[in-house]
């Protein structure tokens, strides 16, 4: 049944992602309110509360203890917090929207699954690539009659040495205690991106990967544990002084501020003992800094993709061969050709979406549409808990717990 509008919000997380969905949010006060906020930084959530007036809570345990009434939840926390939280509000019939990875081992993806269809509600997972214009782009020229049949793809994602370094290597994704694999909380959006773009569930998979590089045993000569010490950190490529000290990130924003420190101050303290101030060869990280994964569809088209940390640039290249033409696609633009036609080759200019904020809008898509699936005016594009489980679980299939061997599965049952 819909829900009357507006509908009404808790927010878990006030990171990069809870931002933005508080901003659309606060910004759609006829579709959507917020009744309350969650984070265990009181700053943030002094902050918050300044913008909204809804309560205010340091944990998830305090906001589902208070009785406070939600239709729904957004769930932008780090990712072993997904599943507890998607949990505890499937099981008081709550509404989630619920941020990639649904949950970081297969059984609880499972669970998770089963209890939203058994509990009637709505579990959206924000697989945000199918809600990008650019991708719709290349959906519509992909399935042009002419073009065939699909029969192999190969897509590159490079993550960028700016975002892996903060996010993957020094931050809490470069831990497996702490996230999931990191080709799950990477690339799981890219794996359902094939899975949407060739109209395809996902028959078996292979891969291989490692942690190649960020390793004590990999710590040039002269290094030390922190760069702020290092006798090497004005060469190094890696340095936590040149990223955050000397702006050289993006990310030195998004550093954890105590109350009244300034970010200049923030940053020193992370140089001198936070874990944004260490070398990236004595992290401790044990997840994969590179992976290559194929999977065979239902339909008999094969995709390899190729994920890629040491990467100065960040973006995703793909290329299609099929019967009837082939397609290079690279963000800014989609080249095609159509053999029946001749070795001409067609250009669409996608450059004025490239760079654009928020996903070129995609971020705010995917919270439209599911306050339009709430409010009974849409449905959800195939990113229900139930139907993102099969990309998820192709994700775990391909994973080695030591990130160094080869992974091979004939099925993903």
């Amino acid at each position: 049944m819909a829900i009357e509008g507006p509908v009404r919000f808790a927010l878990f997380g006030l990171g990069n992602r809870g931002q933005r969905y508080l901003d659309w949010v606060t910004g759609h006060e006829d579709r959507a309110t917020l009744a309350a906020v969650i984070d265990p930084d009181d700053i943030r959530l002094e902050d918050a509360h300044k913008r909204t007036g809804a309560e205010m809570f340091t944990s998830a345990d305090k906001f589902f203890e208070s009785g406070t009434e939600v239709d729904a939840v957004i769930v932008a926390t780090p990712d072993k917090a997904h599943y507890p939280i998607a949990m505890e509000a499937v099981s008081r019939g709550i509404h989630v929207l619920l941020e990639k990875p649904m949950a970081t081992t297969p059984q609880e993806c499972r669970t998770l699954a089963e209890a939203a269809e058994k509990a009637g509600v709505v579990v959206s997972i924000c697989f945000v690539l199918r809600y990008h214009p650019y991708y719709r782009k290349l959906y519509d020229v992909l399935h042009d009659p002419r073009m065939g049949r699909i029969l192999s793809a190969n897509h590159t994602v490079n993550a960028g040495l700016d975002r892996s370094i903060h996010n993957f290597v020094r931050g809490i994704w470069g831990k497996s205690e702490y996230a999931g694999p990191v080709f799950l909380s990477k690339c799981s959006h890219d794996v359902d991106l094939f899975v949407w773009l060739c109209a395809s569930g996902i028959r078996r998979t292979a891969s291989f990967g490692s942690r190649g590089l960020f390793s004590a045993e990999n710590a040039p000569e002269g290094s030390a544990e922190r760069c702020v010490d290092c006798s090497i950190e004005a060469t190094c490529p890696f340095s936590a002084v040149n990223f955050y000290r000397r702006g050289k990130s993006v990310w030195t924003g998004y550093l954890h501020r105590h109350e009244g420190e300034s970010l200049a101050d923030a940053v020193e303290r992370e140089l001198a003992e936070g874990p944004f101030g260490r070398c990236v060869y004595h992290c401790g990280n044990d997840v994969a800094d590179h992976q290559a994964f194929t999977m065979e569809m239902e339909n008999g088209a094969v995709v390899n993709i190729s994920m890629n940390f040491l990467t100065m640039e960040n973006g995703r290249l793909t290329h299609f061969c099929c019967s009837g033409g082939e397609i290079w696609a690279d963000g800014k633009t989609i080249r095609y050709r159509i053999f029946a036609e001749g070795d001409a080759v067609r250009e669409i200019d996608c450059s004025d979406l490239y760079g654009q904020p928020l996903h070129s809008g995609a971020d705010n898509a995917v919270i439209d549409n599911f306050v339009s699936t709430l409010l009974g005016e849409a449905t959800l594009g195939g990113t229900s808990a139930a139907e993102a489980l099969a990309s998820h679980l192709a994700c775990f299939a391909q994973y080695a717990s030591d990130s160094r061997s080869v992974q091979t599965h004939a099925s993903l049952q």
